[in-house]
């Protein structure tokens, strides 16, 4: 399993469900040789979105073959099992 986000075929499909417009792929797209900064740009723009972007966004990394991220936002951990705070609270 790659560690790495293909931010770009993210956002292409994010693109096909009308969550992200033709001028956030292109911003994505122009950073295609630095895939950090193509994510750091996703996360962004997912970020600023409605929750119809995140939820398309959770979609899409599913569909794309990053299931595992989504594993990682959802559950805050790889092995898919939720955790439980252990700092208490005051």
């Amino acid at each position: 399993m790659s560690m790495t986000l293909d931010a770009q075929s993210v956002a292409s499909y994010m693109v096909n469900c009308q969550a992200l417009d033709v001028g956030d792929l292109e911003q994505i797209t122009s950073r295609r040789s630095e895939p950090i900064s193509a994510a750091k740009q996703l996360l962004d723009i997912v970020r600023r979105g409605r929750y119809a972007v995140y939820f398309c966004f959770l979609d899409a990394l599913s569909e794309t073959g990053h299931q595992h991220v989504r594993t990682l936002i959802e559950t805050g951990n790889s092995r898919g099992t939720k955790q439980e705070c252990v700092i208490p609270c005051t």
